[in-house]
Order: C-alpha cells, then sequence, then structure tokens
C-alpha cells in the first residue's frame, strides 16, 4: 500500500488560512482591548482612590479647623462672660456714683440754702486757699457780687494796710493746714471800708482727708472813707 498525502485543492488551502488569520485577528484585537479596558479600569481606580485619599485628607483638615473654631468660640465666650460681669460691675459702680453725685448735690444745695439764710458771712476755699463759695450776706456786707470773689480775687478787697498781715497768717494756715483767725479790713467799692473778724476750721472727709476750710466772717463795723 502507498503512503501518499492527500492534496488540497486551492479552496481549501485559503479558506484555512483565512480562518486562521481571523482568529489571529480577533485574538490579537480582543487581547488589546481587554488590555485597554484593565489599564482603563486601573487609571479609574487610582483616580477613584487619589479622590478618596485627597477627601479623607480634606475631612481631616476640616476637622481640625472646626476643632480650631470650636475652642477660639469657647476661648471667646468666656470673654465675653467676663466683659458682661465687668459691664455690670461697672454699670452698678456707676449708680452707686450718681447716686453718691446726688447725694453730694443734696448736700451742696443745702449747705448753700442754710449759708445764705444766715445773718453772717460764710465762704469756702480749697486746701490752696482759693475762694470756692461765698454766702448772700457776705457779698452784701463788702458791696461785691459773688463771682468777684471767687479764686484769689478776695485778696484785692483787704485794706492795702492789713494786706501783709492778712497774707502772712493765711499762708501759715494753708501751709500747715491749721485755722485761721484775724481781724482785719476789707475795702470795697466806693472805698467801703469794713472791719472783720474771719475764723476757719478745717473741712476734712470721713477718713480725715483735708478738702479745704470753711470760715465765717463777722462784721464789727463800717466806715465810709469818703
Amino acid at each position: 500500500m502507498t503512503n501518499e498525502l492527500p492534496v488540497l485543492n486551492n479552496s481549501e488551502i485559503n479558506y484555512t488560512a483565512v480562518i486562521t488569520v481571523l482568529i489571529t485577528a480577533i485574538s490579537t484585537m480582543f487581547g488589546y482591548h481587554v488590555v485597554n479596558f484593565v489599564k482603563y479600569k486601573k487609571i479609574k481606580a487610582d483616580i477613584f482612590k487619589a479622590t478618596i485619599d485627597a477627601n479623607i485628607e480634606y475631612r481631616e483638615e476640616l476637622r481640625k479647623d472646626l476643632l480650631t473654631a470650636k475652642n477660639e468660640l469657647l476661648e471667646c465666650k468666656k470673654i465675653i462672660e467676663e466683659l458682661s460681669k465687668k459691664i455690670e460691675l461697672l454699670n452698678n459702680q456707676l449708680d452707686k456714683d450718681k447716686e453718691i453725685k446726688e447725694l453730694v448735690r443734696q448736700c451742696e444745695d443745702r449747705f448753700i440754702n442754710l449759708a445764705n439764710s444766715i445773718e453772717i458771712g460764710i465762704f469756702r476755699s480749697d486746701i490752696q486757699g482759693k475762694t470756692t463759695f461765698t454766702n448772700k450776706f457776705l457779698c452784701d456786707l463788702i458791696g461785691i457780687g459773688a463771682e468777684e470773689l471767687l479764686g484769689d480775687n478776695w485778696k484785692k478787697i483787704i485794706h492795702p494796710s492789713d494786706f501783709e498781715e492778712v497774707m502772712k497768717e493765711w499762708k501759715k494756715a494753708i501751709r500747715s493746714h491749721s485755722n485761721f483767725e484775724l481781724e482785719y479790713r476789707y475795702k470795697g467799692k466806693n472805698d467801703k471800708i469794713t472791719y472783720v473778724r474771719t475764723k476757719t476750721v478745717r473741712e476734712e472727709c470721713k477718713d480725715g482727708k483735708l478738702v479745704g476750710f470753711i470760715g465765717v466772717v463777722i462784721p464789727l463795723h463800717i466806715l465810709d472813707e469818703r
């Protein structure tokens, strides 16, 4: 028996080659698309992971910022509460100060009304010896308005012959914070001469601090040098 190979015709050879080429091409294309698909999925997964990581990092930073803001708000709240307490205390103190000022004003008014109702000269001076108040009787006695006797103006109506002695004794009393007592003359308008005896006492606060002097002026007799 003779071993002879089968002879394929041209149509059979072409069909097999085409099938082989097609399978190879399809396999290649499928493999290419699979590789690209895997790469695409990997890139997409990496982007998604990066997005998740960024979101987690952002959330962590946001949490830290919110915690810091919360602590700062708590500190601000404490400060506001402390300021509110201080403002309340200040308002209470202001109310007390207003009450004290009102009481002082009432006392001043009572003193002025009392002083103006007494038939004797009364004045007040500060610790420097400057006159701060004179009553109506003293103004009428000398014949000069109250404004003209305030401050150091009262020195201008001391009789020239008595001026040096009065200033000497008055400065001594002011310097030593002691009482003053002396007889001398005022020379008012129209050369009106008034002999007086003046005596002052210390005006003190409750704690003994000197705030000024209160004086009385007692008329002895009046002359007209004209």
